[in-house]
């Protein structure tokens, strides 16, 4: 889903600001994860019926998807990540450079404790997330 689907205004004051649709829908969803299941966030009716297309037509692209890396981040990471922002950097670097663990590599976290690269069709150890 790009900015101008949602809002033309909210779209130009991206582009004035210099930020691309893409990130800045990034970072709206950042927000809507952030505040989920506070008061603070609410739709109009014909937003959430947009948001509701947008969402059937992800999830039907995801269904016929195989993901060709997975890498679990430690909840303490994940956490650390959204709470400042940097969770859709983390994306759009494992994007730009199609290497999730490059991705991680680069942003500086640890191997082994704060995230791990499952073995092909195993679960990751459970001492390795309890973090």
């Amino acid at each position: 889903m790009i900015l101008r689907e949602l809002c033309r205004a909210s779209s130009q004051t991206a582009n004035r600001l210099g930020i691309t649709p893409e990130e800045a829908s990034y970072r709206w969803i950042e927000y809507a994860e952030a505040t989920k299941g506070r008061r603070a966030l609410t739709f109009s009716r014909s937003l959430t019926l947009v948001f509701r297309e947008k969402l059937a037509e992800v999830e039907a692209e995801a269904r016929g998807r195989v993901p060709l890396e997975v890498v679990h981040l430690a909840r303490h990471v994940y956490l650390y990540l959204l709470h400042r922002g940097r969770l859709a950097y983390l994306v759009h670097l494992a994007e730009s450079l199609g290497f999730l663990r490059q991705a991680c590599e680069l942003m500086g976290l640890v191997e082994g404790t704060e995230w791990v690269a499952p073995p092909a069709n195993a679960p990751p150890p459970q001492e390795a997330l309890a973090t």
